[in-house]
C-alpha cells in the first residue's frame, strides 16, 4: 500500500472472502489509489478500518476489512496478542470499531482521504497518547 505519508513498514491485518494474491493473472490484494471499478463500496471507518460488502454482510462480522499497524509498534507476543488477535476475534464477533481498535491503540495507523480518487494519507495522531500496547 502506498499512502500518501508512509514511511515504514506497516502491518495490514484483513478478512477477505479470498486469500491474498499478488499473481498476474488473477491478483486479490489491496493497493493505493483504490480503483472505483474494484472497490466501489469501500469506506473508511472512524479513520482505521476500511469496509467493503457491507449490503452483502448477513451478520456484524461477515463485512470485508482491513486494518493497518506500524510494524515497529509490535514489540512482543503479548502486544502481537492485544493488537491483532483480541482486535480480530471482536471485529468478527460484530463488537463496534472503536472498541475493537480504540484510538489509543499503539501503533494503530489513520488514515484520511486526499484529493486524489481512491487515495488516502496517514494521518498523525499527537494528541491522543499510547495507553494501550
Amino acid at each position: 500500500m502506498e499512502a500518501t505519508g508512509n514511511h515504514e513498514p506497516l502491518v495490514h491485518v484483513l478478512c477477505w472472502e479470498d486469500p491474498v494474491r499478488f499473481s498476474d493473472t488473477e491478483p486479490t490484494y489491496m493497493e493505493f489509489p483504490i480503483t472505483e471499478e474494484d472497490h466501489d463500496d469501500i469506506s473508511l471507518k472512524e479513520s482505521v478500518l476500511f469496509q467493503w460488502r457491507t449490503d452483502d454482510a448477513k451478520q456484524p462480522g461477515d463485512a470485508e476489512w482491513n486494518y493497518c499497524l506500524r510494524l515497529a509498534a509490535l514489540e512482543s507476543a503479548e502486544i502481537v496478542n492485544r493488537n491483532i488477535v483480541q482486535p480480530v476475534i471482536a471485529l468478527l464477533q460484530g463488537k463496534s470499531i472503536r472498541t475493537a481498535l480504540p484510538k489509543d491503540m499503539k501503533g494503530l495507523v489513520h488514515f484520511a482521504k486526499t484529493s486524489e480518487p481512491g487515495q488516502y494519507r496517514i494521518v498523525s495522531v499527537p494528541h491522543i497518547r499510547a495507553r494501550r500496547a
